[in-house]
C-alpha cells in the first residue's frame, strides 16, 4: 500500500474509520479493501494473459489514427450544422 499517504494509512488501521473525501474516494476503509482487491485481481489477470503484449508506440499510434478520425467526423458535422 505504498500508494497511501501516511493519513490515509493511519485511517486503515481502524476498520470502521470514515475516510476523509480529501484524502481518499472512498467513504470508508471497508470501500478502499474492497477496491484494492478487485484492482489487484484486475491487474494480476493482465499479467496471467497468455496474448502477446502489444508494444505502447503501437497502442499509441492507433489510438491517435482513432481520435483523428472522430475530430474529422466533428468538425465535418459541425461544420454541416452552420447554416
Amino acid at each position: 500500500m505504498r500508494w497511501l499517504s501516511h493519513a490515509v494509512w493511519c485511517n486503515l488501521r481502524a476498520m470502521n474509520a470514515v475516510l476523509s473525501p480529501i484524502e481518499s474516494e472512498f467513504a470508508t476503509t471497508e470501500e478502499a479493501a474492497a477496491y484494492d482487491q478487485w484492482f489487484r485481481a484486475q491487474v494480476q489477470e493482465a499479467i496471467d494473459d497468455p496474448r502477446p503484449s502489444i508494444p505502447h508506440d503501437q497502442v499509441m499510434a492507433e489510438m491517435r489514427e482513432i481520435i483523428a478520425k472522430k475530430r474529422a467526423a466533428r468538425k465535418m458535422t459541425d461544420s454541416g450544422n452552420k447554416s
